[in-house]
């Protein structure tokens, strides 16, 4: 039974690294994709953009599960 707890504990911290990796991951790339003034973006900054924007949220949402259950 301890080693089972132990096992979850680890499993969720990993999780909770991972989430929040991503998530810092996925604002600096959304800082990165945005465009300065007279650039256009190419194909490639909307797509981690879209990313980025869909990332984010996602991570949050799954660090704070991770933090409360």
């Amino acid at each position: 039974m301890t080693l089972f707890t132990v096992t979850v504990t680890t499993d969720g911290l990993l999780s909770f690294w991972t989430g929040l990796v991503l998530m810092i991951f996925s604002v600096i790339t959304f800082i990165c994709s945005r465009p300065y003034r007279g650039y256009t973006r190419t194909q490639f900054e909307n797509f981690c953009n879209i990313l980025a924007w869909f990332f984010v949220p996602a991570c949050f949402v799954w660090i704070v599960a991770k933090a409360f259950v």
